[in-house]
């Protein structure tokens, strides 16, 4: 702790929320003054560490006996922090480490700390150590609700799940209101991890992002108990940031229907895209010419259209997938956008090549998940798909081949693998393969991946229609019906 603490004062960058004891932590409060607007920052730990065994294995700072860390986000700590800064007359913003790591939304604990703030007065909460991104929530204590960001996000860290590699950053403007220092804005740069660097990101990786935000907000106000003080934030993708409101009275929204007919097999249309109409739209409303059941689902992937998602020197890196010289991504040929993955075989190799994701991609245990994608064959050995389920404790639960193609030539067609993840897996990984072929050189092109996760909500609809919370991002709808088609009215919203 010393000695960190010592560099960072020889380099000039300004912490708090630590210190060699705890008096010492609780005194690093940072109060910048930001266009004569006061303000008061300051770090809390929820987690103390004393799962590692003795005190001085702990997390946070001690008194007695002396031992430097973080400052822990006791009730009596939050307390004293935002009861003597907001008396001070200075805009509050404790920031809490807590949670559970990857879990999407914060626990009960930390949220339990949120709203202790924001009932003390706190003009603004933050939060990380999911190390994945979380909603915008809102809270109110009477005074008007103060947003809660309940994770930024991993920003450096490279870990083995597909979620880490998304954060951003929140840019807060403040101002010395009539009732004191207030928030005035919160706009959200969205950062994804690359190379253990952080990257900006822009076009449709901005507004897949954003609509990730948006979702994840949503869905933290929906799990809520009736008449809690929680709410959800708007999050929307526009003039290269995701914008944040309070609710949807202080954004504009058009509402825009999408009529489809939709043939049924076997009583089922299969998973049906839902095209946005733009990057900040969200699926308001189904209605359906007959009584059909559907359900929503989600692209937990989303990067699995090949396309070069960041900003930076580099084109098409395509670095979430293994790569070698025999299965890359490649701009030559592809079904939509920029890129597409190539498996490259000859006659004469000596076994399969391999393409998959490099990291695991996040699953609610006992849901309904579909792997789609698009393949095109040239001269093509065999071409299969496997998928990997993990355990929760890490170890693989199964690994088998999903599906397999042998048609040598064709233009590009779609697959599809359903799967129910068992009640003890929560990570899944996809394998995409060539064998080589009878003769010369095979070529399998791959493109729009998807890995479609279904809520599990059945929802009745017919003419009357169903409304859905948004904004959200459902990708894709489903639903069983009678006859040989389906005619659905997708009503979309987009928020300007």
């Amino acid at each position: 702790m010393n000695d960190t603490l010592m560099h960072l004062d020889n380099l000039g960058i300004t912490y708090y929320g630590a210190g060699v004891d705890r008096s010492s932590a609780a005194a690093t409060t940072f109060h910048p003054d930001i266009n004569g607007v006061g303000m008061a920052m300051q770090g809390f730990c929820n987690l103390s560490g004393t799962s590692y065994g003795d005190t001085p294995l702990h997390i946070i700072a001690y008194d007695d006996p002396t031992k430097g860390g973080a400052l822990p986000a006791y009730t009596s700590s939050l307390d004293d922090f935002v009861d003597g800064e907001v008396g001070g007359g200075r805009l509050t913003v404790p920031i809490i480490h807590g949670g559970t790591e990857y879990a999407l939304m914060q626990s009960s604990g930390t949220r339990n700390d949120f709203a202790r703030t924001v009932d003390h007065g706190a003009d603004l909460v933050i939060a990380h150590h999911p190390h994945v991104v979380h909603g915008i929530a809102t809270y109110d204590a009477g005074n008007g609700p103060v947003y809660v960001v309940g994770s930024l996000g991993n920003f450096v860290f490279d870990q083995e799940r597909f979620e880490v590699f998304r954060s951003y950053l929140a840019v807060v403007d403040v101002v010395d209101g009539a009732n004191g220092p207030a928030v005035e804005a919160v706009n959200l740069v969205p950062i994804r991890i690359d190379d253990y660097a952080p990257r900006l990101m822009a076009g449709e990786a901005l507004d897949k992002m954003g609509r990730h935000v948006a979702h994840m907000s949503t869905q933290e106000a929906l799990a809520e108990d009736p008449g809690s003080n929680y709410g959800s934030a708007v999050v929307y993708a526009a003039g290269g940031r995701l914008r944040v409101a309070m609710d949807e009275s202080q954004v504009s929204t058009t509402d825009l229907v999408d009529q489809r007919s939709v043939a049924l097999s076997g009583g089922s249309t299969g998973p049906v895209a839902l095209d946005p109409y733009a990057g900040n739209d969200a699926l308001a409303a189904l209605h359906s010419d007959v009584a059909a059941s559907c359900q929503v689902g989600r692209d937990l992937l989303n990067i699995g259209d090949f396309e070069d998602p960041d900003v930076d020197e580099t084109f098409l890196e395509g670095d979430v997938w293994e790569q070698s010289e025999y299965h890359y991504v490649q701009s030559s040929e592809t079904r939509n956008g920029n890129g597409a993955g190539v498996l490259l075989r000859k006659s004469s190799s000596s076994g399969r090549t391999s393409m998959y994701l490099l990291e695991e991609v996040e699953v609610t245990p006992g849901s309904t998940v579909t792997f789609q994608g698009w393949s095109k064959l040239a001269n093509a050995g065999d071409f299969e798909v496997s998928i990997r389920l993990r355990k929760t404790s890490g170890s693989t639960y199964s690994y088998t081949d999903e599906h397999l193609d042998t048609g040598v030539n064709h233009d590009w067609q779609s697959f599809t693998i359903n799967k129910t993840i068992p009640s003890n897996v929560d990570t899944v990984q996809i394998y995409l393969r060539q064998y080589p072929p009878s003769s010369g050189e095979g070529m399998v092109f791959l493109d729009d991946i998807s890995i479609i996760q279904w809520d599990g909500q059945q929802l009745a609809v017919d003419a009357g229609g169903v409304t859905l919370p948004t904004p959200n991002a459902w990708d894709f709808v489903r639903c069983s019906a009678p006859g040989n088609s389906l005619d659905l009215d997708l009503t979309h919203r987009v928020y300007e």
